[in-house]
């Protein structure tokens, strides 16, 4: 619960450094557990703890089995009938909704299209759809602006894969957009195709397109070309 209590701290104030006695690998570690538990599920773990432990106060013989109990308890919502679990659920059916809303596939979505893949040549028709009046803003590189949010907006429906952008930067040409991120997680992400779905539909709701319409490369960091035309020079040509 004192654990619990620290994450509560470090997730909704920005000086819990200066009110927690810790070191700073602690905080660290501490920050990074935060970002992983939505506020629905903290207090959902905590109701249970809470209660698991006014439970083993008045039990003498079971108080293991009270605490294995609450702790199954805590890796699924669906175990519990409370108001708690019932927020944390309600809470993970708005994140699914919202994936399914910028075209994001469920697994079972997501598995059909890799094997239609291998048997459909689907590249080959992409240059067909090129409008050619389209070339001249294609050829014009930025820097994309809106990344920063971007990853917010990612981390709001997963975690984990936000993590992943650490450090990472973006450009825009068109309706194709590079991410320079970090060369493991680069071959990692661009084997996964709902993360990049995710991806996909978090840069269309944001560009006001289709997530078909958008283009994703993924590249390593080092490889971008920094030479890029100002929006000053945009503007001019």
């Amino acid at each position: 619960i004192e654990s619990y209590r620290d994450i509560m701290v470090v997730k909704n104030t920005t000086r819990a450094k200066e009110y927690l006695d810790l070191t700073e690998l602690e905080y660290k570690s501490l920050a990074a557990l935060a970002a992983k538990l939505t506020p629905a599920r903290l207090a959902y773990h905590i109701s249970l703890l809470e209660g698991a432990l006014a439970d083993m106060q008045r039990a003498f013989n079971s108080k293991r089995a009270i605490a294995e109990i609450a702790l199954t308890r805590m890796c699924d919502a669906r175990s519990s009938q409370s108001s708690e679990a019932l927020a944390e659920r309600v809470e993970e059916l708005e994140r699914k909704i919202s994936m399914l809303a910028l075209g994001v596939p469920t697994v079972k979505q997501a598995e059909e299209p890799l094997e239609r893949k291998k048997e459909e040549p689907a590249p080959k028709q992409m240059p067909k759809e090129e409008p050619k009046p389209e070339k001249k803003e294609e050829s014009l590189v930025l820097p994309y602006a809106a990344w920063g949010r971007a990853m917010e907006r990612i981390s709001e429906l997963k975690q984990s894969l936000s993590v992943q952008f650490k450090g990472s930067h973006a450009t825009k040409c068109g309706n194709t957009f590079t991410i320079y991120m970090n060369s493991f997680f680069a071959g990692s992400l661009s084997k996964k195709e709902g993360d990049l779905a995710i991806v996909c539909g978090v840069l269309a709701e944001r560009e006001g397109l289709s997530p078909n319409d958008v283009r994703l490369e993924i590249k390593p960091l080092g490889t971008a070309n920094t030479s890029f035309v100002n929006e000053l020079d945009a503007a001019l040509e």
